[in-house]
């Protein structure tokens, strides 16, 4: 027995599929007005080592990526008209695969400037802030210090720090910590995404997640 405006989807992944239904109706039923989205992977920056090695997902929708910036593909979404609001994070796996590709390594100090370029020109574009998710290759290779580099370019134009965690399970409190230092360190609200701790042998243990975090 709730009236309300509308909800906000603080994790949609409607980035694409924006593009083939602009309406949106699966959000719209649901009572949805604005989502946010870009789950480490974001529509942009692209590059075309990209787009081949994604071809599959693109090929799925039928959608030709005619846009390179996140500012192009805003573009596109303004020519074509939306059904509800959208916002999108810039992703740190995207910025990493345009400069680093999927390799297992740590960027050279020229790769790292240029990754922290990218998300700057994101920012400029209409970002919101920086996203990870953490879990998913090449995303795991990030060390936090190239973490909170990136994050410290969003956090330059108020951006948000949003996070899939290293770990929603035995190591959920090691994979807090990191989330709040880049918060901390970068200085910027942090968002974590679908909270939780997986596994049998990690019932009863939100208390003490909430309780990390309250402190």
């Amino acid at each position: 027995l709730i009236v309300a405006p509308g909800f906000i989807d603080m994790l949609g992944q409607s980035d694409l599929s924006i593009l083939v239904t602009p309406q949106l109706p699966s959000k719209i039923f649901q009572g949805i007005t604005t989502e946010f989205t870009g789950e480490g992977g974001s529509a942009g920056p692209l590059n075309e080592k990209i787009i081949a090695a994604d071809r599959t997902v693109y090929d799925h929708f039928k959608i030709r990526p005619d846009w390179r910036t996140l500012g192009q593909y805003f573009a596109r979404l303004e020519r074509q008209g939306i059904g509800i609001n959208v916002g999108d994070y810039v992703g740190a796996t995207q910025v990493r695969r345009m400069v680093l590709g999927d390799d297992d390594r740590m960027p050279s100090r020229a790769e790292l400037d240029r990754m922290r370029q990218l998300v700057r020109e994101a920012m400029r574009d209409g970002a919101v802030g920086l996203s990870t998710s953490l879990q998913y290759p090449p995303a795991p290779y990030a060390k936090t210090e190239e973490l909170i580099a990136l994050a410290n370019e969003a956090s330059r134009a108020g951006g948000v720090y949003a996070t899939h965690m290293r770990s929603e399970s035995d190591d959920i409190l090691p994979a807090l910590d990191e989330a709040i230092r880049i918060g901390r360190e970068a200085k910027m609200p942090v968002e974590i995404w679908h909270l939780k701790v997986a596994g049998k042998r990690n019932f009863g243990r939100m208390p003490e997640v909430i309780a990390r975090i309250d402190s």
